[in-house]
């Protein structure tokens, strides 16, 4: 038979084989969930327990490489002489492909680095991407010479993938899947890194606007101000200003839990966060705060729950109704 000449094909950035091919042996290629079969790189499954033997002995030497160069080195010669071997048009044989970007922006892959880079047909055909599964945090367009465009969605961060097929106008190849590590997995607007936006971040995001500190901007307007507070509440954390315990809703309840704090104009000047009532994100729980939590007009009343009159609090003035622009319920009424 003729020498297979060896050549690095593409940047194989996963292991294509199930085993390892500088240990070859029978035992290594059993098919873990088939009986009485033997499972090689690319999918192939056969009943011949010393195909892989073979094709090493058909070589001419051994490259002295270890580890992913060899696996790289040898996949495409394996693919290659194997369909020549059983003598049948060969599909073309895919890798995976792995990329990594910043959130929220746009991955532009050309040609050349495209998902059809580490990919080849052994009859030297050409061949085509074509899309199977599109991203589920993202959108992505495949061009059919493997070059494509992938957008993640806002503030995404984390793992998404999409899958294709590389088609030589005879066969396809099995289904293969590119990776895409959208930013560094830390959430958006966790200031913290505690793994969740939370109140805390809020305040954090609220001392840095009275502090001015750029690194702040969530909008990306190149300011910092009431904007990037409202940004957070309503965009990131998916709320609305009032909400002081993050369960998505203003109601009773918020009210409730920032009375119990006893700030409420307690001439203690930058002592409240948004939890005990600071709203408005200027460090104190005072009327303020009442006027742009109920200007959103997301004040819920649950059906079997009255309303307590505007000065019923305990020990707590609560302004009336009259000066609350968008108030959506009068005492003692229900919604």
């Amino acid at each position: 038979s003729q020498p297979i000449e060896f050549r690095i094909v593409g940047n194989v950035i996963s292991d294509p084989f199930a085993v390892d091919p500088e240990e070859p042996s029978d035992a290594e290629f059993v098919c873990p969930d088939v009986d009485d079969m033997f499972c090689y790189p690319g999918e192939i499954q056969s009943e011949d327990p010393f195909i892989w033997i073979d094709f090493i002995d058909s070589l001419p030497e051994i490259p002295s490489l270890t580890g992913e160069e060899l696996r790289s080195a040898l996949l495409g010669d394996w693919w290659s002489w194997y369909w020549r071997t059983i003598g049948e048009n060969a599909p073309p044989l895919t890798t995976q492909d792995s990329f990594e970007i910043d959130a929220d922006q746009v991955l532009s892959v050309p040609e050349g680095q495209g998902v059809l880079s580490n990919d080849f047909d052994p009859d030297n055909t050409a061949i085509t991407a074509i899309l199977v599964d599109h991203p589920q945090h993202g959108s992505v367009v495949l061009h059919a010479n493997g070059a494509f465009d992938y957008t993640p969605s806002a503030h995404f961060n984390g793992v998404d993938e999409f899958t294709y097929k590389a088609f030589d106008f005879v066969d396809s190849s099995s289904i293969q899947t590119v990776s895409i590590t959208i930013g560094t997995g830390v959430t958006f607007g966790d200031f913290d890194s505690s793994g969740a936006v939370d109140a805390a971040d809020i305040d954090l995001l609220a001392f840095a606007i009275r502090n001015q500190d750029s690194a702040f901007d969530l909008n990306g307007d190149n300011r910092l101000d009431a904007e990037d507070l409202n940004f957070m509440i309503t965009e990131i954390v998916g709320t609305t200003f009032g909400d002081a315990n993050l369960d998505g809703v203003f109601d009773s309840g918020d009210l409730v839990e920032i009375f119990k704090h006893g700030q409420y104009e307690d001439a203690m000047p930058g002592n409240s966060g948004w939890a005990t009532g600071d709203w408005d994100g200027d460090g104190d729980f005072t009327s303020a705060d009442f006027l742009v939590a109920f200007k959103s007009g997301q004040y819920e009343v649950a059906a079997s729950v009255t309303l307590r009159t505007p000065h019923s609090f305990p020990g707590r003035q609560i302004p009336d109704c009259n000066w609350l622009s968008d108030c959506r319920y009068a005492n003692d009424e229900r919604r």
